[in-house]
């Protein structure tokens, strides 16, 4: 069994794999250490289930569900009712504040003083 190190491994893994899939196996190894052992699987995926009946046309597919009832007409729904005071979620008071407001400039003061 060849022995592949890691770097080999990593830089020709598609061809590792191909000659794995003709039956060939590989040790992995690292600085001279055995990691790892490259073999096929023997594996084979499960049968497809099939839906029940006949998919094919014109063939049965089993029993029908019944068609889903149309909504019965009713009422149209008068406007919504308006919130009552007090009621529904508080408002959110604003921060507080955790510094004094900047200075105005001169001219800032000058023009509030002649509004």
């Amino acid at each position: 069994m060849p022995v592949v190190n890691m770097h080999e491994a990593k830089t020709h893994l598609a061809e590792l794999v191909r000659r794995v899939q003709q039956g060939e196996t590989f040790i992995i190894a690292r600085a001279g250490q055995p990691l790892a052992h490259l073999t096929a699987l023997r594996w084979t995926p499960p049968p497809r289930r099939l839906p029940v009946g006949d998919p094919r046309p014109g063939r049965d597919r089993g029993p029908r569900p019944d068609p889903v009832p149309a909504p019965v007409p009713g009422p149209m729904p008068g406007p919504r009712p308006r919130p009552q005071p007090g009621h529904g979620p508080r408002p959110v008071p604003p921060p507080p504040r955790t510094h004094a407001p900047a200075p105005l400039s001169a001219d800032a003061r000058r023009r509030a003083m002649n509004e």
